[in-house]
């Protein structure tokens, strides 16, 4: 990369920042707005998803939106200006509405513009989508099976032979990534530290405005701009000489259509960070699940056929992505509220995953649910890309494990990272208790 084209990309970063404190800003006004006009808004709410206690046990929170004598299809939190839609009905909805609910402006919190598929909606979604979604179809995922059957044995492999690991960093997290950078064509030996360079994108992602959020948004911005000026090279190479790689995919052109460095940059960004967060946070949490319910263990290793279950219970209870944000482009109205058109508006997969009047008893993990609707996935032209590679990972780890373990056990305290959207562990150890015979 050129000292011009760094800079300018680094007075991107910048603007990327200054337009989010801008967007928090707008969200007050189109809010104070319409409270002037004195037309009823829909029922407030104390929910805030960045306050400490959410992050930490956000559920307590989720049925006071979805219980009571009259349930609203909105709430507005005024503390964040933003407008909460939390039934499984009406998020289903709202997500497959794209025009009236703008992804345009990104769908984390604050209010960015960026050149990539999941802050864009149609046409220009379509079109980034077309590109990246060569990687994920039905034919490459079964050309990925070896890989996904070689990553996830060998560290499967080396947890059995320890009797204990820390979950997080040496299952949950690297599976993913390792395949998502094999996916893209990033040399091994670079691979480690294009995931450290995710994990601080990810994080300063969906930081709050506070001056801890601030230095998360910093490191973010510096990792996001060394990210770049290692991937530049691989771009180019790839231009010029391209492999079977997902980079290689994105390179050539499509009719006269090409997608620009930025553009793959951004996809590949996106796929790196937020696109490996979805398998480490639903791994992680169903082996905390089946150690803290060892009856659900045992019934797997006697069931293994419902492993594909057990992936998607624990995506519907766990759900890895808490929710997305849209911006109304227009007056949306849910049941008897109203969404001021403007408004910032935070769509809350997990909540609508233990809606009550769509799931019985929801907050109880069951191997015979079998929850294939449930929204982890998001859903209309945003519909994760990624499905079938979680899917695969999870069956692949849990078959590989069940047979060789007879149980698995808490050895020591776990974390939850402290992030308002993505809902995982952060640091969970376990024993693991050898099956006899093994």
């Amino acid at each position: 990369m050129t000292l011009a084209r760094r800079l300018r990309f680094r007075a991107s970063l910048m603007k990327v920042g200054v337009d989010g404190a801008l967007g928090v800003a707008r969200d007050k006004a189109t809010s104070y707005g319409y409270s002037l006009t004195g037309r009823k808004t829909a029922p407030a709410t104390d929910f805030d998803p960045f306050s400490a206690q959410v992050m930490l046990d956000p559920y307590p929170g989720y049925r006071s939106l979805l219980t009571g004598p009259e349930v609203p299809g909105v709430w507005y939190n005024r503390k964040r200006a933003i407008w909460i839609i939390a039934g499984y009905d009406d998020v289903r909805k709202a997500l497959r509405d794209n025009e009236a609910l703008s992804s345009a402006q990104s769908q984390s919190r604050f209010r960015v513009y960026l050149p990539s598929m999941n802050a864009a909606d149609p046409p220009a979604h379509t079109r980034l989508r077309k590109f990246v979604s060569r990687a994920f179809t039905a034919r490459a995922m079964a050309a990925w099976q070896t890989n996904i059957n070689e990553v996830a044995d060998e560290l499967v492999d080396t947890v059995v032979r320890q009797g204990h690991t820390e979950a997080v960093t040496e299952l949950a997290k690297p599976l993913p990534t390792r395949l998502i950078a094999r996916m893209l064509g990033i040399p091994q030996q670079d691979q480690p530290q294009f995931v450290a360079w995710s994990d601080d994108m990810v994080a300063g992602a969906f930081a709050p405005l506070t001056p801890h959020g601030m230095r998360l948004s910093a490191r973010s911005g510096s990792a996001t701009a060394a990210m770049r000026r290692s991937l530049d090279p691989l771009i180019a190479q790839r231009r010029a000489n391209p492999g079977d790689d997902l980079i290689s995919m994105m390179t050539p052109a499509d009719a006269d259509d090409v997608l620009t460095d930025d553009e793959i940059f951004w996809s590949a960004a996106m796929l790196i960070g937020a696109g490996s967060e979805t398998t480490t946070n639903m791994l992680s949490g169903l082996l905390l699940t089946l150690a803290q319910r060892p009856e659900l263990y045992a019934r797997l290793r006697e069931q293994p056929e419902l492993i594909p279950a057990a992936v998607e219970e624990q995506l519907r209870m766990g759900s890895p992505v808490q929710g997305f944000y849209r911006t109304a482009t227009r007056d949306y109205t849910v049941g008897a509220q109203t969404i001021p058109a403007g408004a910032r508006v935070l769509l809350l997969f997990a909540a609508a995953n233990r809606d009550p009047r769509h799931y019985d008893d929801p907050d109880t993990f069951s191997l015979d649910r079998n929850p294939t609707d449930h929204l982890a996935f998001g859903g209309g032209v945003h519909y994760c890309l990624g499905v079938p590679l979680t899917r695969l990972e999870g069956a692949r780890v849990f078959s590989q494990l069940l047979p060789r373990v007879e149980s698995i056990r808490l050895n020591g305290e776990y974390r939850y990272l402290e992030n308002p959207t993505m809902r995982g562990l952060e640091h969970l150890p376990l024993e693991l208790i050898p099956a006899k015979g093994v």
